[in-house]
This record gives C-alpha cells, structure tokens and sequence, in this order.
C-alpha cells in the first residue's frame, strides 16, 4: 500500500499568490480566502428531525414491513396491521433517538478536540483557531502538533502518525516539499509548511464526504444485516446450524401426519407403518456417537455438511418411494443424514461460541426445534390434507440445498481434529438389543404375548447387557463411561433420557385424543397444538441467556418442573373437556421443554473437554433419542390397554376414530399413559436438581 504521506500536492488546491513563507498572508488576504473557501472545517449537514425520521421509512426492511401491512389490513387482521405498524413507527423513533445522542457526543467531542495552529500573518507568528485557516497561510509544526490543514513542507522534515486517516499505527516520515495531510499527529521533527488544502477540500474531508454520502446506503445495508442476525442468532454460521435442527425436527413430527397415507399409497402393513418414524429414530440414537467421533476426527463443520447432503438424498429417495420397503429403508438413509446434522451440531455451537455465550446459542438451536415443530404439524397436515404425502419429504430437498450451499460458505473448521477408533462391536450389540426391544413393544401394540414376542424381547436384553459389558473393555467405547465421572455430566445425560421418555409421547398421546375420542381431523388436531410449540420458540433464547447467567441447573430443573405440571394437565382430559384446555397444556408444556433443553445442553458442553466435544454431543443425543424412541412405543401401549391394541393403533395413525363407550375407555387409558410420563418427567426433573450438590461439591472441591 503506498503511503498517502509521499503523494504529491494536487495542483488543485495550490495557493492563489506566490510565495510568501517571510511574512505569510496579510489579515485581508486571509479574510477573503476564507470567504471564497469557507472554514477550514468539515460541515456536516443537519437534516430536520420531521424528514429524518420519515426517512427512516423508506429502506428495504420498512418496505416488507409497510407491505405486510398493507396486506394485513387486506384480508381484516387489523390488530396485527396496528402491531406490526407500531413496532415500525417505535424502531424509527429509536433510531432517530440514538441518532441525536450520537450526535450530541460528537459535536461535544469535538469541542474539547479543540485545534489551535501557529501561523503567520502580517509578518508575524500567531496561534489562531484551525478554522481560520486558508489555503496560502503559513503555518510551523513540531513533535506534538495535529496537522491543521492538508500542507507542503517548504522546510524541516516530520514524522507524522496517519492512523487516524488510514488506520496503520507506524510513523511516516515526510521530508520537504511533500505533503502532510490534516488529521496527522506530529510525532517527532519540526517544520515550516504551506497549507495547499482546508476542510472538504482536505484528504480527510474528501474522506468524510465519502463516508457521508456512502452512509445512507451502508446503514441501511447494515439494519438489513442486524435484523438477519437478530432473527437468525447473530450470524449465518447459527443460521445454518438452526436450519439442520429445524427441517430434523420437521421430519420427526410431519411424517407422523403422513402415515395413514403412507399406510394406503403404498399399501404397507398397519405393523410395519410405524417403522417408517421408530426405523428413522433408531438410526440417528445408534449413528449419534460415532458420527460426533468423526467430527472431532475429520471436522465437524466437514461432517455437519455431510449430513446435509445426505439427509436431501435421503428425502429425495423417500419422496420416490414405491414400496414399503423402500419407504423404510430409504427412510434410515435420511436418519443416517440426520445423525450426522443432529450429532455435529451441538460440537458446531460449541467451537463457535465461548462457555458464557453458548446458552444463548442452544436457546436459539431450541427456537429451531420448536419451529421445525411446528411446521412439521401444520405442513404435514396441509400437505396430507390437500397435495400428497410424498411432498412431505420433497419440501426437504429445496431447504436442505439451500442450507447446503449457505454452509459451504459461512461454516468454517475451529476446532482441533483428534484421532479415534470406531467401536463397531458396541454399536451392533446396542442396535441389535435396542432393535429386539423396540420390535417386541411394537408388536405387541397390534398382537397378544407370543413366543416369538418373547424370543424378540429376551434377545434384544442379553444384546443391551452384552453391549454394557463391550464397553468396560474398548478402549474408545460408543458410550464413554468414563465421562460420567465428570461431574454434573451423568445427571445431564440421564435427565435427557428421562425427558425423552416422557414428552416425545405427548405429541403422539394429544394427537390420538383429539383424532380417537373426539373425532378431530389430522390437520384440526395438528393446530391445536402450534401454541405451544411458538411458545416455546419465544422461550428457548431467554432460557439460554438465563443459563449463562446462572448456570444451567436453575432453568433446566424448572423447565422439567413445568412439564410435570402440563402433563398434569393433559391426564384430566375427557370427552367433554374445552379444547382450549388442551391449547392451554400445550403452551405450558413447550414453554417448560424450551426452558430444559438449552440449559441441559449447556450444562453437557460446558462440562466436556474440548476435544471430545463431538463424543459428548453425540451422547447427548443418543441418550435423548433412546428416550425418544421407547417413548413411542411406550405410548401406544399403555394407552392400548382399556381397547383392541389394534384398534389403538389404528387410532394413532389416523385410520379409525371412536364414539361412545369405547371413546371413554381409551380416554382412561390415556390417563395412564399421561400419568407414566408424568412419572419420567418428575424423575428428570430429580436428577436435573442433583446437579446443584454436585456443583457446590466441586467447587468446594476447588476451594
């Protein structure tokens, strides 16, 4: 870079009369080149606060606002128009507010930067204000003085600091007849010099009228950038990681929509439909922890958009499906996607953020789940209701592509790489234990105890004890039972569980009352349930902020607290309870969940080493799908046990809906089904508040 220092004058702002370094400019020579030139200040203009605050109306983001307006009002929602217009008008009287504040800190800035210069006028040496000068004075510096005035060095030499001009703290020198720009800080030297240039006419004032008439665009351009980043956790990098979350979460809640659909296009057995979500499920519980050492191996940014690629095949596949075992195996494909985004993603958050501002960061990966949620329900109800079941998992590849494409972009490796080996054995024994158990409980939701029942329940036990018993002996085992001596990690981690086991049910028990007992359709029973799940989105970034504040065990055992209490709720539940009950338990339910999972997944992240950040994420997430998984199942059997188990199931996926005394009895089993997680919650809820003990010991410890 050349230094603007050395330039040459510009024959533009030379002196108007010769020479006169012996006695400079007379009082009237001066007093008329400061009428032609103006001061020698930089003049900023002051816009009346009326136009600058409608100006503040007229920029891209005001536009998609006053056009939401617009058709708010058009189609009748007139509160929303007056929310909407009102949070417009208060952001513009703000910014004019900070405006005026930043204003008034800058001119009062500017009065105790006061310059003075010493000059020459009539023949001797005067200090007079920097706003007096004009081109053709002549003016001395020395070691301490700020230049005035864009000036020529006629004799002397200078060592001059431009950092306020360009930003680069080392000294340059200027020797005679080049140029010192205003704004310069004299660092060491003495000379005598002609100013050549003054206010908007200077080096820095050309720069400043760069920066004023740049400034319009830039700061729009700049409240276009904060609204993304509000909106979408300060960053793109958060962007793309909520993205993963959402369409995950989306594919958990939407295809349960789907299944009766799926069940009739494709003509697959009411049995086996169900291993169109369990099989999904499944795959990212036993896939969690290896792919989470494989992003601590290869990358967890290279992993995470993997996984992308892999879970937009995955939906591609299964929107081709034309079997039901290819709807199924094409659905553990997209689970393999889903392990390797889901897995990664916690060990992404960490290495982006420092431990005080990750919970702040899991709020908002909360935010994605509840949003994923949501659209999940209201998607896969429209979608079932009025296109086709196969669009459930085509609106995955554009969204997927996109995240992908964002992510190659904006996500970039920081964390250490560190070796691993994969432990092979131990996955295939938990897969196979898990496997048996799950097939036995799944069956027994539609058939009676069977040997063959038996023989898939014992076989799927010995396979889990067989897995314990690999895992004392590897030497990177799938589960580290060695980071369960860290403290506060094992309560975390069985919490989750727990947590898991209880209110992954509830969506699946609220959504076969309001389908069995009360006749509702997939799309009416979906909605009633959106409440919650927006709730919960608003809650999850103020749970993660309170985390880093107080810790995470606070939030975490509260949010469990207020679950136990929303299940309470849904186990009073009748043929003749209001609906709006139900709307009312859903809002309590999402609002305690977005509380529990970012503190617990700060909790886990915080008290992991680095270098194993994927092995506890992926953990993490095993042990919560664990939960998640055998809740399912346990749902469908203990609601099952006052009906037909088939006629249970044929309820739950959206086959049958019942009346009268059976509407009753399934009711009372419902009961009990809520009653069971409200067990499993309250147990999470126990382990959450150990933490607290475990907490004081260690810092006791520490002490």
């Amino acid at each position: 870079m050349q230094n603007i220092a050395t330039s040459r004058v510009s024959n533009t702002t030379a002196p108007l009369v010769g020479n006169h370094h012996d006695r400079g400019l007379s009082t009237a020579e001066a007093q008329a080149r400061l009428k032609q030139f103006g001061p020698n200040a930089v003049v900023e203009e002051k816009a009346h606060p009326l136009k600058a605050f409608i100006k503040r109306f007229w920029a891209p983001i005001p536009w998609l606002l006053e056009a939401t307006i617009i058709i708010q009002l058009f189609v009748g929602e007139e509160v929303e128009a007056a929310v909407i217009g009102g949070l417009l008008v208060l952001n513009a009287a703000l910014s004019l507010l900070q405006e005026g504040r930043a204003q008034k800190a800058l001119a009062l800035l500017r009065q105790q930067l006061h310059v003075l210069a010493r000059v020459r006028r009539d023949g001797a040496w005067t200090t007079v204000p920097a706003e007096e000068l004009a081109p053709g004075d002549v003016v001395h510096l020395r070691q301490g003085s700020i230049v005035p005035a864009d000036v020529k060095l006629e004799d002397g030499s200078l060592l001059v600091d431009q950092s306020a001009l360009t930003g680069e703290s080392v000294a340059a020198s200027v020797e005679s007849g080049k140029t010192a720009y205003a704004g310069s800080m004299v660092r060491g030297g003495e000379a005598t010099s002609e100013v050549t240039a003054t206010g908007a006419r200077t080096f820095f004032g050309k720069t400043a009228e760069l920066v004023r008439t740049a400034g319009s665009a830039n700061r729009q351009e700049h409240e276009i950038v904060g609204v993304v980043k509000n909106l979408f956790v300060v960053n793109a990098a958060m962007v793309v990681v909520v993205t993963g979350v959402l369409i995950t979460a989306v594919d958990t809640t939407i295809v349960v929509l789907a299944l009766p659909e799926i069940e009739r296009g494709l003509h697959v057995a009411l049995s086996s439909v169900i291993w169109v979500v369990i099989g999904y499920l499944l795959v990212i519980t036993l896939l969690a922890t290896q792919v989470g050492r494989l992003g601590d191996m290869f990358g967890r940014v290279r992993m995470y958009e993997a996984g992308f690629l892999v879970f937009i095949l995955g939906s591609l596949a299964c929107a081709l499906a034309w079997n039901e075992a290819a709807i199924i195996g094409f659905r553990v494909l997209q689970g393999i996607g889903g392990a390797f985004v889901t897995a990664n993603s916690g060990a992404v958050i960490a290495d982006l953020y420092p431990p005080q501002r990750r919970g702040r960061a899991y709020g908002y990966n909360a935010v994605g789940f509840s949003l994923g949620a949501v659209l999940g329900i209201v998607l896969g109800g429209l979608i079932v209701t009025y296109v086709s079941w196969r669009w459930v998992f085509w609106i995955n590849v554009p969204i997927g592509a996109a995240a992908l494409v964002l992510a190659t972009r904006v996500l970039h490796e920081r964390g250490q790489r560190a070796r691993h080996h994969f432990d092979f054995v131990g996955m295939i024994t938990l897969g196979l234990g898990l496997f048996g158990v799950l097939w036995a409980m799944t069956t027994l939701a539609t058939s009676s105890f069977t040997s063959t029942v038996t023989g898939y329940l014992v076989g799927g036990l010995v396979f889990i004890a067989a897995f314990v018993a690999v895992e004392l002996h590897q030497s990177e085992p799938m589960l580290n039972l060695s980071l369960f001596k860290i403290p506060t990690l094992a309560p975390s981690l069985l919490a989750a569980l727990f947590q898991g086991l209880a209110n992954f049910a509830v969506l699946f028990l609220v959504i076969m009352y309001l389908q069995g007992p009360r006749g509702l359709s997939p799309i009416h029973a979906s909605l009633l349930l959106v409440p919650g799940y927006v709730i919960g989105s608003a809650v999850g970034p103020f749970a993660g902020r309170l985390a880093d504040r107080v810790g995470p065990v606070l939030p975490a055992t509260i949010g469990l607290a207020v679950q136990v209490i929303a299940l309470l709720i849904y186990a009073q539940l009748s043929l003749h309870t209001g609906l709006w009950v139900v709307v009312i338990a859903s809002v309590v339910n999402g609002a305690g969940a977005s509380a529990f999972f970012p503190a617990n997944n700060s909790a886990v992240m915080k008290a992991s080493p680095p270098e194993v950040f994927g092995i506890s994420s992926g953990m993490l997430r095993t042990f919560a799908n664990v939960g998640m998984v055998f809740s399912f199942s346990v749902a469908i059997l203990v609601s099952s046990r006052s009906i037909s188990k088939h006629l249970a199931f044929a309820i739950f996926v959206g086959t049958t809906s019942l009346h009268g005394r059976l509407a009753v009895a399934f009711t009372t089993g419902l009961h009990s089904a809520f009653y069971a997680s409200t067990g499993f919650m309250a147990l999470a809820a126990v382990l959450s508040a150990t933490r607290s003990g475990r907490l004081r010991a260690r810092t006791t410890q520490a002490r």
